[in-house]
């Protein structure tokens, strides 16, 4: 037996129990340190707690501190109950309102647990008025109850009767007709036929208007006007034209604000002193008619011949008008300077001018500052 016997380690116990020993040594001085850490923790708030209860912002700090509470706490319930109520709520579709009247409007979408939002606005029909024109979310679209719906309703045209446009100038009346529809693609009111008569009113004023002032405007409408020409002019004769060079004669034509039309003799007319270059040789209305608003001029002349001159016949067409506006027909030389041919008054109509001027002339038409017609005179060769 004693062969069997296990012979006890002593050194490796000894040295086990002392490791051990250390770890428990470890163990009770970290656990005395937080002891003591606590202590000294709780030693500062003692004795903080009672200079905090002492001082006087202490209620309002706790005022402050449980109103920060409550309201926390109110809105937690409120998000709470929002979400509740909106898992609640059903969905449903948003009608078409659109043409609708707007009662019939209101009427669906409070069946559906809707709330319209109105605003009004002008349209171009004067049908509309009343009616939904646009709404917003549109149709079909899937909203919970309450949602709000925008309703855009017309209020119909900016104005329902025809005003009185009499005594007032036509060009002021086109430009509030215009202004007054400029935002709708529409236009309700237009301009229709205008007549000019010979009045002693101011000329561009309106004499009279159809349909007359009050009419209700129910739909696209067009005003007719009977405007003011201003006071007939005393009538003249024509006068005599024969044997006067073209250049007077379009100056006492231009002194008449008279339509003139230059037409060129051929070459077999009789030869005498009419013969002259340049001359008037045959009239048009005879030098005795009565020269009328609306009366052209026609003169024949012969060729014009000098050398590095070049003669040439300038037309212009302008379009009628019923009150007379400014003309002019200004000659701008190669070097520059400028010569006016002639300026007149015009109610519009068809010009043929005559020129007689060096190569690169620039001739340039004018009705009032607008620029008509322009011409640069070359030789027959280069042409």
């Amino acid at each position: 037996m004693a062969k069997y016997r296990k012979k006890i380690d002593w050194q490796a116990i000894i040295k086990k129990a002392n490791v051990f020993h250390r770890r428990a040594q470890k163990l009770e001085t970290d656990n005395i340190k937080k002891k003591n850490n606590f202590k000294r923790w709780s030693v500062s708030l003692s004795r903080m707690m009672p200079s905090f209860l002492k001082s006087p912002l202490q209620p309002m700090v706790l005022f402050l501190l449980g109103a920060f509470l409550m309201l926390l706490l109110t809105f937690i319930v409120g998000l709470v109950s929002f979400a509740m109520t909106i898992s609640e709520l059903e969905t449903v579709k948003v009608p078409n309102l659109e043409n609708e009247l707007l009662a019939d409007a209101i009427i669906q979408l409070q069946e559906r647990g809707l709330t319209p939002i109105i605003q009004l606005r002008y349209f171009s029909d004067p049908l509309s008025a009343g009616r939904v024109m646009a709404q917003h979310p549109g149709l079909g679209a899937v909203v919970r109850e309450g949602r709000k719906i925008n309703l855009i309703v017309s209020k119909g045209i900016v104005v329902d009767t025809l005003h009185d446009y009499r005594q007032r100038k036509l060009n002021d009346v086109r430009l509030e007709i215009q202004g007054l529809f400029s935002t709708f693609d529409k236009k309700i009111l237009r301009i229709g036929a205008v007549s000019y008569i010979f009045n002693e009113a101011e000329p561009e004023t309106i004499l009279e208007q159809a349909p007359q002032p009050g009419t209700a405007i129910t739909g696209q409408m067009d005003v007719s006007f009977v405007v003011s020409r201003g006071a007939k002019a005393q009538q003249q004769t024509i006068g005599d034209y024969l044997d006067l060079s073209f250049q007077e004669a379009i100056s006492r034509l231009a002194r008449h604000n008279a339509t003139f039309q230059f037409l060129l003799a051929k070459k077999n007319v009789d030869n005498s002193n009419k013969q002259l270059g340049g001359m008037v040789v045959l009239q048009n209305p005879a030098p005795t008619a009565v020269l009328q608003p609306d009366t052209t001029i026609q003169l024949t002349i012969t060729e014009p011949v000098e050398e590095g001159k070049y003669f040439g016949l300038l037309t212009v067409e302008l379009p009628p008008m019923y009150v007379p506006v400014d003309i002019r027909l200004v000659a701008i030389h190669p070097d520059k300077t400028k010569r006016i041919v002639f300026s007149m008054k015009s109610m519009g109509g068809v010009f043929i001018i005559p020129y007689f001027e060096p190569e690169n002339t620039e001739l340039v038409f004018y009705q009032l500052d607008t620029e008509i017609k322009k011409k640069i005179i070359h030789s027959k060769r280069a042409e």
